[in-house]
């Protein structure tokens, strides 16, 4: 197959790779991905350098603040999560890296790695979600323990939620 590069990010993937005078002077990811800026319009989520891994939008049920654990109410809703409510209150979705409004867009870190200069735990500390929703390295005795993230040192965690386990 020969011809130009598909303009269209989201055309079939053996088009990215046809032998073309329009992949001169492209990296192997430009050529691959694309317009970075583009392909993240095209999916619907926004491309930020805080994090890398999974990022999805949901509506706040009440304030969130960035940072907080949540949990889904729904299948469009989250709310702040919380240790010491019950069994799905624990059952924490993602970490919000952004702040909203009741009924405004929060965007929810599910999955992977997360960079916040407010993050000052050493290397391998397993973190928990709290009463209020906040990350603690305090491993909670009653209520319920859901493990969210592990620290990879000052500045950065990895999100990789676990299945909360009653106390």
């Amino acid at each position: 197959m020969t011809g130009p590069i598909q303009p269209n990010i989201l055309d079939r993937e053996q088009d990215k790779f046809v032998e073309s005078p329009t992949r001169a002077n492209k990296t192997a990811v430009e050529i691959l991905l694309g317009n970075v800026t583009e392909l993240a319009n095209a999916i619907g989520s926004q491309v930020t350098g805080g994090s890398s891994g999974s990022l999805e939008s949901r509506n706040a049920s009440e304030i969130v603040s960035a940072l907080k654990c949540v949990y889904s109410i729904s299948a469009n809703s989250i709310a702040i999560a919380k240790n010491n409510v019950s069994f799905n209150e624990a059952s924490v979705f993602g970490v919000a890296v952004t702040a909203a409004n009741t009924n405004e867009e929060v965007n929810i870190q599910t999955y992977g790695v997360l960079r916040d200069t407010s993050f000052t735990w050493s290397a391998n500390t397993q973190l928990y979600v709290d009463t209020n929703g906040s990350l603690t390295d305090v491993a909670p005795t009653t209520g319920f323990r859901t493990l969210v993230a592990t620290a990879q040192g000052v500045g950065q965690i990895f999100i990789n939620v676990q299945e909360p386990i009653t106390l």
